[in-house]
């Protein structure tokens, strides 16, 4: 949360940015939110190198 007020975003549209970032480096989205935040490792890995 602490990221979110720094770079004066909300939670939702951090993780937004983030997948929209995701999907320009492997066509994939890196974290899903329903009740809870989930981060898709293998995709993470990818993005890792």
């Amino acid at each position: 949360m602490g990221l979110c007020k720094q770079f004066n975003l909300l939670p939702d549209g951090a993780i937004e940015t983030i997948n929209e970032w995701a999907y320009e480096c492997v066509d994939a989205s890196l974290v899903e939110e329903d009740d809870d935040i989930y981060i898709d490792f293998e995709i993470l890995a990818e993005l890792q190198g």
